[in-house]
């Protein structure tokens, strides 16, 4: 079993688990598979990632699970929104002045807050902008094929 501190290397395959994009895949450690889904980005590094569980630095849920699971162990879980991005949150959706964009805002464009925050145009009127600053997967449920590929034990010096 894996434990918090340890060192921890993983593959996986996220899926969106209901509604109309059901099985649509988000995003890979696998080149091929997001070549053939449709999602591949030749700026992203299709490889294993690795973390250290415990310091959050993962979806919750993938955390948890690989608590549970050993080197070379395999699953797939479904996460609640509490456990993947969060629920939908009506108050990360701003009114903003089309007056505070340099060039002609477009609708699904991708904008920077003044704080380092991402996010994007979803409707253009007149004279305001709605800006959506929740995670573009927040309130869905997915689920993620998951393989543990190595743990290395914390650095105890």
């Amino acid at each position: 079993m894996v434990t918090d501190g340890q060192i921890v290397t993983i593959q996986f395959i996220g899926r969106i688990a209901e509604g109309p994009h059901e099985g649509e895949v988000f995003d890979t450690t696998d080149a091929k598979i997001a070549k053939e889904e449709g999602v591949y980005d030749e700026r992203y590094s299709y490889e294993p990632i690795s973390f250290r569980v415990g310091d959050g630095e993962v979806l919750p849920g993938i955390e948890d699970a690989v608590r549970e699971m050993g080197i070379q162990d395999q699953q797939t879980i479904t996460l609640t929104p509490d456990a993947a991005f969060g629920e939908r949150r009506s108050e990360k959706v701003y009114e903003v002045p089309k007056t505070e964009f340099e060039a002609e805002p477009e609708p699904d464009a991708l904008v920077n807050s003044e704080l380092g925050e991402i996010g994007w145009i979803t409707e253009v009127e007149d004279d305001t902008v709605a800006v959506d600053f929740n995670h573009e997967l927040a309130g869905t449920t997915i689920e993620v094929e998951l393989w543990v590929v190595n743990t290395i034990e914390p650095d105890t010096t």
